[in-house]
């Protein structure tokens, strides 16, 4: 009896520890996608500026590091999808 309480124990510690986790790995994709949205929106600001100032060098910086946090924030919606998956799933 005590060897099944001790098992059954273990077993829920590790469920929860398991949980907290999970909740970690959203919150943290969470924070990416809103710092990658932030990032976007400042690039496309820059972009429109230095376009009106004439600096077309400039503005391809600005578009390229704009696809960048695109894609950045693409990979961090699809590790949320994923993440938000595996919790329902358990």
């Amino acid at each position: 009896m005590m060897k099944k309480l001790l098992i059954l124990g273990a077993a829920a510690l590790i469920a929860t520890g398991s949980a907290f986790a999970q909740t970690g790995d959203t919150k943290q994709d969470r924070q990416d996608i809103r710092k990658d949205t932030r990032d976007i929106r400042k690039d496309r600001r820059q972009a429109r500026r230095d376009m009106k100032k004439g600096d077309v060098g400039a503005a391809k910086a600005e578009r390229k590091d704009m696809r960048a946090d695109k894609k950045d924030r693409r990979q961090d919606r699809r590790d949320l999808r994923k993440d938000r998956k595996a919790a329902e799933s358990k």
